[in-house]
């Protein structure tokens, strides 16, 4: 059997490497609910509250106001996010709600927005 290991071991590590690149997926490996998610939600008008998710699994934002940038997953068939950090700046009229973000669900056209209490925060659509 050793005489055919030479010959086996490009298969074999392609076939590792190609699940180890799954695996290093962070946004859930082109589950339908990555593959909605990807892209813009809201306005970038620099008054409106807009989130991005890529392909990467890197999230990136604004409450209209402040920045926010983390990572996201999918998980049991909803959107979490990780370790979402924004700034502090003070604006006028502000409704802060972006922010509490933590997971979110894609129905049709619009992208809605639950706390970490599972409460509904608010929403966006696709521009």
């Amino acid at each position: 059997m050793a005489p055919n290991l030479p010959r086996a071991l490009p298969l074999v590590l392609a076939v590792l490497a190609a699940a180890g690149l799954s695996a290093c997926d962070p946004a859930g490996g082109g589950s339908p609910v990555q593959e909605r998610v990807l892209g813009r939600w809201g306005m970038d008008d620099g008054a409106s509250a807009w989130l991005r998710f890529d392909a990467d699994g890197s999230l990136t934002g604004s409450d209209g106001c402040n920045r926010l940038s983390g990572s996201w997953s999918v998980d049991d068939g909803r959107v979490r996010t990780l370790g979402v950090v924004r700034t502090l700046m003070w604006c006028e009229n502000l409704v802060e709600w972006i922010g509490d973000l933590d997971t979110l669900e894609v129905e049709g056209d619009v992208l809605v927005v639950f706390d970490a209490d599972g409460g509904r925060v608010g929403t966006l659509t696709r521009p």
